[in-house]
């Protein structure tokens, strides 16, 4: 015969009543989501932390390579004003010695056409004349190439 399972409250090995677990299961169950929860909100606040700083320190960067830039371009700017001026203070000597010598040499050329008013030596006349403008050319020649040595030192 078989026997039917007994109905009723369950009993224990010692006879106390068998306690029902369920509702210790969803309590420990309960507890650990709280406790995942406020992990996460915990994890979400650090990460907003982080990003905070970083954005903070990345303005602080930024700020201190503007800064950094600028007293590169106030150097850079000081140092082309000098060299401006110093080209400056070149081209007018060399235009004034320039203009010394061509007005030298075109004294020299008047005072021999002078001495010469009654001959008619034209062959002599034009290679003075020629002479003059080939040394004119030559002084003006030699100024540009002066400027360019300079500016090419100051590039350079």
């Amino acid at each position: 015969m078989a026997q039917t399972p007994p109905t009723g409250l369950g009993v224990d090995a010692t006879g106390g009543p068998v306690i029902d677990p369920t509702a210790n299961v969803i309590a420990l169950v309960e507890a650990g989501m709280k406790r995942q929860d406020d992990l996460r909100n915990m994890e979400a606040a650090h990460v907003r932390e982080v990003m905070a700083l970083r954005a903070e320190h990345e303005a602080e960067m930024r700020a201190a390579e503007k800064q950094r830039v600028d007293a590169v371009r106030a150097v850079d700017v000081a140092a082309s004003d000098r060299a401006a001026e110093a080209l400056r203070s070149t081209v007018e000597a060399t235009a004034k010695v320039t203009a010394e010598q061509i007005a030298s040499i075109l004294a020299v050329q008047y005072e021999q056409r002078g001495q010469r008013v009654g001959a008619v030596d034209t062959t002599a006349e034009r290679r003075s004349s020629v002479t003059v403008v080939l040394l004119a050319v030559g002084l003006v020649f030699s100024a540009l190439l002066s400027i360019a040595a300079i500016v090419a030192q100051l590039n350079g």
